[in-house]
């Protein structure tokens, strides 16, 4: 109701031939990963109080957004972002050093994921209908081995897929990261019913150690 109100306002003052003194602030924003995040964060932002408007582009992880200083102020609509589940900053000269940054860190996490990964994936030769003739080594066989190997690519290289999906039903909406999370808990949890069979069946032979 009161955003509704400030819009008629400044209608009626523009038919006045005058205009609201408003103020452009353009913003960096991290965390997006669909076009349903940008969407949700320009949907937030233009509920505000004192924002005229405001346009989010998912591509160059940016937004623009024209705003009634007095009514509202470039920390409000920070705090609005965050609560979103994102993170807004001021627009950099040179975005460029930033994104570098982040592609390492996701370079990084990739090679670590991969090197966890490719043990369990090696494992899969031990359930082919056919004798390969590649050697098994048994630790690779062994339930808690792959249980830790699984658990840092899910829990660690994952987490920020957990992270964004929860911000995201917690603000009552579904993201590309609620997605992935949710195919991730499922396969999580398929294979930790297999690796808990594994144990105690393990255990029962007497040779799980």
């Amino acid at each position: 109701m009161k955003k509704e109100l400030n819009r008629r306002k400044w209608s009626e003052i523009d038919k006045l031939g005058y205009g609201v003194k408003t103020n452009r602030l353009d913003v960096d924003i991290h965390g997006m990963t669909c076009a349903a995040c940008a969407a949700r964060i320009e949907k937030g932002l233009n509920r505000m109080d004192g924002v005229e408007s405001a346009h989010v582009n998912l591509a160059t992880e940016a937004g623009t957004i024209i705003y009634e200083p007095g009514i509202t102020e470039p920390d409000a609509i920070y705090a609005r972002v965050g609560k979103l589940g994102y993170e807004a900053v001021p627009k950099q000269e040179n975005p460029m050093d930033s994104k570098e940054k982040e592609i390492k860190q996701k370079r990084q996490k990739l090679i670590l994921s991969t090197l966890f990964s490719l043990p369990l994936l090696y494992t899969m030769i031990a359930h082919l209908p056919f004798d390969t003739g590649l050697p098994m080594p048994d630790v690779l066989m062994n339930p808690w081995f792959q249980f830790v190997l699984a658990s840092i690519v899910q829990f660690y290289i994952g987490w920020p897929f957990y992270r964004g999906g929860a911000k995201a039903l917690l603000n009552k909406s579904a993201n590309m990261d609620s997605c992935r999370a949710w195919d991730e808990r499922r396969l999580c949890l398929q294979c930790s019913g297999d690796a808990a069979v594994s144990v105690c069946r393990a255990c029962q032979a007497g040779s799980l150690f």
